[in-house]
């Protein structure tokens, strides 16, 4: 592979690392003499004071640079990534023990015994995201028996570091109005599977029951779920006549927030793909919750008296009395029949219908309100 100029100094500290490596095979060689040993850890600290030089003075534009820069990492951190990196690129298996990976940083038990901070669950190395521990491992499981692997973020950052590749632009997407419900809900759907994946990142049973509220890439998810509600709002400006569009009058109608919407989005195309009418109030809240805390926030959503429930767009099933969370939840049949109604003719521009809605778009503020009625 060709190397970039950002890819050389990052080249330069992965090879000291492989240095470092071959320097304590040699320490660990039983006919390794001990003058030759003390000589071999004294040219060990010499590469490491090296190596954190080279961090302290990385620069650049890329995404490795933002993460060092960003979580200060040290020798020591940098080099559990270099092990991690060299096991994602050469074997199948791309999780390591933690005995190993700290054996292969440090040349004696001792060292090892006061490395495990590196590991641990409060390290920066775990709390940033960039490393990640085997989905299968059981809760409280000893810091050098649990497996690790590299982050998707880091490994990523690290081959863009090497190809220099940078972020190529977006296809310009679609942005003219919406010339029917279908490409309406298409669109929703799209949206829709972001909300899904943010879901699945954040509320992670692993992660739920992990001490530190580390993510991957909710971050990123949550940026794209941000640019398709733009999106969307722009193709509704645009839309002729969107008052024609059924689902867009129902949302205006009954005042729907983005959360809500999702929600109905949600169990429209779960009985459309596959079915299954009916979902678990929980995995909704999830669903639309961004963080720990607007979960709890969110059960306001389910509740007797809001839009959904007293709006009879949902209906719920609860196996305990006046217990939301325990419910089972399901549009209501002319919900369905509204939602897939797409049999509206078309229609010329109207000009008064057009500027209803530009006003009623323009003043709200962020997602949050994008489907509340202002009363245009």
């Amino acid at each position: 592979m060709k190397k970039t100029p950002r890819a050389i100094p990052f080249g330069r500290m992965l090879d000291l690392c492989d240095d470092l490596q071959r320097i304590r095979v040699r320490i660990a060689d039983p006919t390794t003499g001990r003058d030759e040993r003390e000589r071999l850890r004294r040219q060990t600290e010499r590469q490491k004071l090296s190596l954190q030089r080279q961090l302290s003075a990385y620069r650049g534009r890329g995404p490795l640079a933002n993460l060092l820069r960003k979580h200060r990492l040290d020798a020591n951190e940098f080099e559990v990534l270099a092990v991690l990196l060299m096991r994602a690129v050469r074997a199948e298996e791309p999780e390591l023990e933690g005995r190993l990976i700290l054996g292969s940083i440090f040349d004696t038990s001792f060292g090892v015994l006061s490395g495990l901070h590196l590991l641990a669950e409060d390290a920066r190395l775990r709390t940033s995201g960039l490393v990640r521990v085997a989905t299968d491992q059981p809760l409280g499981t000893d810091v050098l028996e649990t497996r690790f692997r590299l982050s998707d973020v880091a490994l990523q950052a690290m081959r863009e570091e090497v190809s220099g590749r940078r972020s190529q632009k977006k296809r310009p997407e679609d942005s003219s109005g919406y010339r029917s419900q279908r490409e309406l809900l298409l669109d929703l759907r799209m949206l829709h599977n972001h909300y899904v994946r943010r879901s699945e990142v954040l509320f992670d049973e692993a992660r739920w029951k992990s001490l530190h509220p580390s993510t991957d890439d909710a971050p990123c998810l949550q940026k794209r779920i941000d640019e398709l509600w733009a999106h969307i709002r722009t193709r509704i400006l645009r839309t002729e006549n969107p008052s024609n569009l059924p689902l867009l009058s129902l949302l205006r109608e009954h005042k729907l927030s983005d959360e809500e919407t999702m929600v109905v989005v949600h169990l429209l195309f779960s009985e459309l793909f596959t079915g299954e009418a009916h979902a678990q109030a929980a995995d909704l809240l999830c669903l639309v919750s961004t963080d720990d805390a607007s979960l709890l926030r969110a059960r306001k959503l389910l509740h007797k008296d809001s839009a959904l429930v007293k709006g009879q767009i949902v209906a719920l099933e609860a196996y305990v009395e006046n217990r939301e969370m325990t419910a089972e939840v399901r549009l209501e049949d002319w919900v369905v029949t509204k939602m897939l109604d797409d049999s509206a003719p078309p229609t010329g521009i109207q000009s008064e219908e057009r500027l209803r809605w530009h006003d009623y778009l323009s003043q709200l503020d962020g997602s949050d309100g994008f489907f509340r009625d202002l009363d245009a």
